[in-house]
This record gives structure tokens, C-alpha cells and sequence, in this order.
């Protein structure tokens, strides 16, 4: 469940993850985050490139209310429909 309170703690969490994924060799890393502005994404991929790693950012654009709602409906953490709305427009393509 999202706890505002608990974000730099979640963001920090997903960063020990990919670094324990480099540091264990895998084949493949995928980092799931919202990673709505460059500067939320851009260190996994400096640690991705140091770690040998091709970096490819993936991006989903919402341009549509059908895909908001898609947003809303498969957000996993109990994130306000607002919210997620307000992350859609403040998405800056990479």
C-alpha cells in the first residue's frame, strides 16, 4: 500500500535491488518505478552502464483518458487516481 512517508525508503530499496542484481551478474535487470523525470531514472542507468550493462529506457505515454484509466486500474499500490493523473502530465519523455 503507498505511504507517501515511506517513498525515499521504497526508492532506495529498488536501488539496492538493481545494484545486488549487478553485482550477481543477471542476465537481464528491469527497474519497475515510476521514474516520471529524468533525474528519478538516470542513475539506474549511469549503474547499468558501469556495470557493463546496454541501458534501454522504456517509455508509456498516457495521451488519453482510456489510458489513464489503465494507469488507475493496474496501479498496484493504492495510489489516488489524482495522483496518478498528476504523474501522467509531469512525465518528461526521456
Amino acid at each position: 500500500h503507498f505511504d507517501m512517508a515511506k517513498l525515499g525508503e521504497a526508492h532506495a530499496a529498488c536501488m539496492r535491488s538493481v545494484l545486488a542484481a549487478i553485482r550477481d551478474l543477471f542476465d537481464v535487470i528491469v527497474v519497475d518505478n515510476t521514474n516520471i523525470r529524468e533525474w528519478e531514472w538516470v542513475n539506474y542507468a549511469i549503474v547499468g552502464t558501469i556495470g557493463g550493462y546496454d541501458v534501454i529506457v522504456e517509455e508509456f505515454i498516457v495521451e488519453t483518458i482510456a489510458e489513464l484509466k489503465v494507469c488507475v486500474d493496474r496501479n498496484l499500490h493504492g495510489v489516488p487516481p489524482a495522483t496518478v493523473a498528476s504523474m501522467a502530465l509531469a512525465f518528461e519523455p526521456h
